[in-house]
């Protein structure tokens, strides 16, 4: 007989939430997934000249960013921001989107630069947003 959770948060939280790892899905369960662990331990990480080119429609909070790359291990992400037609959108609904696009990039290829073009969706002349 399978044993059932006795509430709703012990379903939720597995057992080793507890244990000082980190909870969920990580770059380590990507690396595994995606058979990335002989690159990585290799010495393959994204960098020697190639970099990650991200278009958002949000602006990010960077120490989301650190934190991730703290609690997961990696080195400091090289980020740089450039706001496409020099408006600021501010952080709207997309910024969620704009964090797991950059920390998960960086998680695959942590040795690559990441360049964020940020528009702004309220902008008629974004040229992010012209077809």
């Amino acid at each position: 007989m399978v044993s059932r959770p006795t509430s709703l948060e012990s379903a939720l939280i597995p057992a080793y939430a507890t244990s000082g790892q980190p909870v969920g899905f990580g770059p380590q369960d990507l690396y595994t997934f995606y058979n990335e662990t002989p690159l990585v331990t290799a010495g393959t990480n994204g960098g020697g000249g190639n970099c990650i080119a991200l278009l958002e429609i949000s602006n990010y909070n960077d120490a989301s960013v650190s934190g991730f790359d703290q609690n997961f291990g990696l080195a400091a992400a090289n980020i740089t921001k450039v706001f496409v037609n020099r408006t600021y959108p501010g952080k709207n609904g997309a910024e969620t989107e704009a964090l797991l696009d950059i920390e998960w990039g960086h998680a695959v290829a942590p040795g690559a630069p990441i360049t964020v073009y940020i528009g702004n969706p309220s902008a008629s002349s974004d040229p992010l947003l012209t077809r």
